[in-house]
């Protein structure tokens, strides 16, 4: 049947009653009589299963926060279509917060799945159990034993199966698309292993599954377990990168050459972690952070340059300050000497420029073109500060005091 010549029938029915649709807050369903044993036409849940928590009724709310409630009739790209009771709404699928449709559970695994009771010392046998579901594909079963199995007390299992039990359950998790579940699993897995790489790989990848929206991990679509668990451990070397990046990033003093022999190290050893979830990545990626100190000291050099262009201009304007009073020579002393202070800092942190340089894999991190133009622009802020140590033109009335060319430096106070 048409969809158009369908919406009039379900108006029709909507007019008589036979849907219960309402544009404003749904009431909860009755339940319906405790007394009974349920009729032929309900589905009971299934061994393991918590009884199902389903909408009665379509629903959908907007980013708004508005609900329309009824049958949605047509979905697409660009729109989904909602019958209710006061007529069809189309909703662009951009304004869309929440989609639900009836008589389908949106629960969680974790949320519906009940745990299985575990008798006393049959771990074990359980666990045996939920390899077998697992070997079967039957991944709801493998969850309700695992949750049993994780319910016991800690000295039930042994370490050996509890790592088990937490890597079943996650992987079960992961295929039930219950991703916080996984993770969840997986630090209970962890917690079990005594080998230190081994535990930290199990947490990255809980990391993972936590902070991402799997199947889609460091920009990439997971097709198994397996690959989800690999650009598990690359996401986390990128987000180690970025770690040590950012460290080096934020170095203050870089003038000074033990900060800048110290912020290597500890920079260096903030990316060996990454060794962990992925042999060889710092090696491959200690160039990049070793450029972006040089590119965070060259940004310091040359905002320092541009200031000292604008202080020096200062400095000569009211050179004939110093000669005047106490107070004016003091005033102008005191900025002379904060020039002369950045002045000095800059070239010293050119010079640690060449100090990165010459001591780390910086060229492999530019190409030919990039790595000319950071020498070409050490070597011009190199020359602007050497001209930086003298006055750049005469000042007074008329240029009457000759002062271009003359070193900049404080002067003696007049007594």
């Amino acid at each position: 049947m048409p969809n158009r010549a369908w919406a009039i029938l379900v108006s029709l029915l909507v007019g008589a009653g036979a849907l219960s649709v309402q544009a404003q807050e749904k009431a909860p369903p009755e339940k319906s009589p405790a007394a009974g044993p349920a009729s032929g036409a309900e589905k009971a849940p299934a061994h393991g299963e918590k009884p199902a928590e389903v909408e009665c009724e379509d629903y959908i709310r907007t980013k708004a926060g508005v609900e329309f409630h009824g049958k949605i009739i047509e979905e697409s790209g660009e729109q989904v279509v909602i019958q209710t009771r006061s007529g069809l709404v189309a909703i662009p699928r951009s304004v869309i917060a929440v989609m639900r449709k009836a008589k389908v559970d949106y629960r969680s695994a974790s949320e519906r799945i009940a745990a299985t009771p575990i008798p006393e010392g049959e771990a074990a046998s359980y666990l045996e159990k939920a390899g077998e579901h697992a070997a079967k594909g039957e991944h709801e079963a493998v969850v309700s034993i695992c949750k049993g199995l994780m319910a016991l007390k800690p000295n039930e299992l042994t370490d050996g199966q509890r790592e088990m039990t937490g890597k079943l359950s996650a992987q079960a998790y992961y295929v039930l698309k219950d991703w916080k579940a996984a993770a969840e699993s997986l630090r209970f897995a962890a917690r079990a292993v005594q080998n230190e790489v081994d535990r930290q790989r199990l947490l990255a990848t809980a990391e993972a599954f936590s902070e991402n929206t799997p199947p889609a991990i460091a920009g990439q679509t997971a097709e198994s377990y397996l690959q989800a668990q690999q650009l598990a451990m690359k996401w986390k070397s990128d987000k180690v990168f970025v770690e040590a990046k950012t460290f080096v990033e934020e170095t203050k003093e870089t003038n000074r050459q033990e900060v800048v022999e110290r912020v290597l190290k500890v920079g260096q050893g903030l990316l060996d972690k990454a060794e962990v979830y992925a042999p060889g990545y710092g090696g491959q990626r200690w160039p990049e952070v070793c450029k972006a100190l040089v590119t965070r000291m060259m940004e310091t050099v040359e905002k320092a340059a541009a200031e000292c262009e604008v202080e020096r201009e200062w400095l000569t304007r009211y050179y004939y300050r110093k000669i005047m009073t106490v107070d004016l020579s003091e005033q102008w002393n005191e900025r002379c000497v904060n020039y002369l202070k950045l002045r000095q800092a800059a070239v010293d942190c050119l010079e640690n420029v060449s100090y990165v340089e010459k001591n780390q894999p910086l060229k492999s991190a530019y190409s030919a073109e990039e790595f000319a133009g950071l020498k070409k622009k050490r070597d011009e802020l190199a020359k602007q500060f050497e001209g930086l140590k003298y006055y750049a033109h005469d000042t007074g009335q008329d240029n009457r005091i000759k002062i271009k060319d003359k070193v900049i430096a404080p002067s003696q106070v007049p007594r």
